[in-house]
């Protein structure tokens, strides 16, 4: 079997597999139907948005950031707002199209049944490596997409999970046994539905010389009424080597928030910020004891 370089691999892990999922994602129904109207709106807050990159040989040391959260052209800084408009919702096929808009920048999204299972996906890579994936040089701010603020009612939430838990569980071993899967979790409470995913492994690339142990969180939460995203929270550690020579480190940490979600927020957040915390402390030290 044709092996891959560690970004490349890592990328397969976390993109669209078009491969093994399509089929999976073409057995459910494209046409969709939505719980939101014409003209309703939210409004989401930046809460975290910067991605780092950094490596280091005794006084010598680099750092390739990007800060912001990635609208359109734009980027938001932390604690400014968007909105999301419902624009209009088509019957043949049926799409649902919004805006997400702040006040000098925006982006037109249309959606439907498949774009969103595709775009739950697709957020994991987006995220870490930017649009341009390459976390080496990009610099446009950081976002995980847009198509999936609004999920249909005719998907149920089982069937969102599955894409995202399926998709990983059938690439497990892909990379060679170089992932860990921690966790793959949902909660779907009357009101809310979420969905948490942490794993670890490690990158390398030869032709950089890149060679990082990593972990990964996810965390997805939507308003079930409505099938409105509350928020979205991912952060990323690596640790390793740059060049077969630097001392070399990641981070990521992008969250946003819907402004009247604060009191959907409970216990299960709690869990997966302090097992995600653990598993950061367990991949520093794991690090350590290998140096």
């Amino acid at each position: 079997m044709k092996k891959y370089s560690g970004r490349k691999r890592f990328l397969f892990i976390i993109l669209l597999n078009l491969g093994i999922i399509s089929p999976f994602i073409s057995s459910f129904p494209v046409t969709a139907s939505y719980s939101v109207q014409t003209n309703d709106s939210w409004i989401y807050e930046v809460k975290a948005a910067k991605r780092t990159f950094e490596y280091s040989l005794g006084n010598f040391k680099s750092t390739i950031s990007t800060r912001g959260y990635t609208l359109g052209e734009n980027r938001l800084n932390v604690s400014d707002q968007f909105n999301l408009s419902v624009l209009s919702i088509q019957d043949d096929p049926e799409n649902i199209i919004y805006e997400l808009k702040s006040m000098n920048s925006g982006i037109t999204v249309e959606s439907n049944a498949s774009k969103v299972l595709e775009g739950i996906q697709g957020a994991l890579g987006i995220s870490l490596f930017g649009k341009e994936f390459n976390f080496l040089e990009n610099n446009s701010g950081v976002s995980a997409g847009e198509s999936f603020f609004i999920c249909p009612n005719t998907l149920s939430w089982d069937s969102i999970f599955n894409v995202w838990n399926q998709t990983i569980s059938n690439l497990e071993g892909a990379l060679e046994g170089v992932e860990t899967i921690k966790v793959i979790e949902s909660k779907d409470t009357r009101e809310t539905f979420q969905m948490v995913m942490i794993y670890s492994g490690k990158m390398d690339e030869i032709s950089t010389g890149i060679d990082l142990d990593f972990t990964y969180s996810a965390d997805f939460k939507w308003q079930k009424a409505t099938g409105v995203l509350l928020f979205y929270d991912i952060i990323s550690e690596m640790e390793g080597t740059f060049n077969n020579t630097y001392s070399a480190s990641f981070s990521l940490d992008l969250r946003i928030e819907r402004t009247d979600s604060r009191l959907n927020i409970v216990s299960f957040d709690f869990l997966f910020f302090t097992t995600s915390f653990i598993l950061i402390l367990s991949l520093y030290k794991n690090r350590k004891q290998h140096d």
